[in-house]
């Protein structure tokens, strides 16, 4: 089965785009658990499948202090954590505290413990042990894997004294990998075109020998919309051998209609792609997409971001030489001059203009400094700048023959 995702702006390209569904394989079946003294659980995975990360056989594992909400005869929610070493497929999780173990009501089947990853505060259990719990929106990225705390599991006991953990996946799992040369990501979205309910509060039911099953609850909280926070950006390798993988844990839904994703770089040009035919995601299953070409088109008077730029005009293609970072770069600006460096790195770029008074529309006969910089020798420069557009104390200069731009603060 195939899938293309067709394009709705001229801003990308994306290529070779297919799909497969498959579940997250067993590594070596159940375990018998480890003996556990005290206040404590041996956790493992309905088919030895962990939740932290993931290797290249989908095999995932746990990590050093991930924590587990545990209801164990009443609806006290009890912190317990793992103090192991990451890369475990099999855990003993501890009690961290016995603080508010008085408020909890005695469940009215009083023969099983719940547990429920990862830990919140808020999660809470019905003394008919439904599991109220919030399905987050945003979602960390995590080299190829999903982020900590993306995806939320449940397990239950046999009983009252049986202290293995056997947990499952809540949700299913949609996967892509990206390359693109000098392309940088700051936020992946996922929608489903008609605004199928993806996160927010939730109530889950769950036993020792059935797959959990979760519902919504129409109270103002449900999101349509996954997110996939990149943090300070995600720089894309420059081959398909190169790509990096994103991950989106998602619910079980089934996209009547297909759904959306909206990719956003760090300079804040973002552009929507869709996926235009049914598509269901099942608990427990992952969907992979093929390795997909990501390739920015923009003009030069889109970017943001302080810093210079090569620029290829007529294709609408602009890559970043040097991009400003506060707390890592200094930065200049006086009259009608422009300097940013890392003398660290070697790095410094600079322009001066004869005049402090820039209007869009005019060129200048300007002074560049490029130090450091991929595809010029250093060394100061005479270039005719146009200035493209000046707006709230910001101006976007072009060379004449469109090659090299500088976006500067004049103030």
């Amino acid at each position: 089965m195939r899938i293309k995702l067709l394009l709705l702006t001229s801003a990308v390209f994306l290529a070779g785009c297919s799909e497969a569904v498959e579940s997250l394989s067993a590594i070596d079946g159940h375990r018998e658990p480890e003996a556990v003294d005290g206040d404590a659980y041996f956790a493992g995975f309905e088919d030895d499948d962990t939740k932290a990360f993931v290797d290249e056989d989908l095999h995932l594992f746990w990590t050093n202090g991930d924590r587990l909400s545990i209801f164990s005869g009443n609806t006290c929610n009890r912190q317990y954590i793992f103090n192991g070493e990451t890369g475990a497929n099999s855990a003993k999780f501890e009690r961290v505290d016995d603080s508010g173990d008085s408020s909890g009501s005695p469940m009215t089947s009083n023969i099983a413990s719940y547990a429920i990853y990862p830990y919140r505060e808020s999660t809470v259990i019905g003394v008919d042990g439904t599991i109220s719990l919030t399905l987050p929106s945003t979602q960390n990225y995590a080299e190829n894997s999903f982020g900590l705390e993306a995806n939320t599991m449940v397990a239950v006991t046999k009983g009252l004294d049986d202290k293995f953990l056997s947990f499952k996946n809540v949700g299913g799992f949609i996967t892509f990998k990206l390359y693109g040369e000098g392309t940088i990501v700051k936020s992946v979205s996922l929608t489903g075109l008609k605004g199928e309910t993806l996160a927010g509060n939730a109530s889950v039911t769950a036993s020792n020998s059935a797959t959990p099953v979760v519902s919504f609850a129409d109270d103002g909280s449900l999101v349509s919309t996954l997110t996939i926070d990149c943090g300070e950006g995600v720089e894309l390798g420059a081959s398909a051998e190169e790509a990096k993988g994103f991950w989106f844990v998602v619910p079980p839904v089934a996209f009547s209609n297909g759904f959306e994703i909206t990719f956003t770089s760090v300079d804040g040009s973002s552009f929507t792609k869709t996926v235009s035919r049914p598509l269901t995601v099942e608990r427990n299953r992952l969907i992979r997409f093929a390795t997909l070409e990501l390739v920015f088109e923009s003009d030069f008077v889109d970017k943001t971001e302080p810093g210079v730029y090569s620029c290829d005009v007529a294709n609408h293609k602009v890559s970043t030489l040097y991009r400003y970072e506060a707390g890592r770069d200094q930065y200049a600006v006086s009259s009608g001059s422009f300097r940013i460096q890392n003398l660290a790195d070697g790095h410094l770029a600079g322009i001066t203009l004869p005049s402090s008074t820039v209007t869009q529309g005019n060129s200048y006969t300007a002074s560049v400094m490029l130090y450091g910089l991929d595809g010029y020798a250093d060394g100061v420069y005479g270039k005719t700048m146009v200035a493209e557009k000046v707006e709230n104390d910001k101006v976007w200069l072009l060379e004449k023959d469109g090659s090299l731009g500088f976006i500067i603060n004049t103030k």
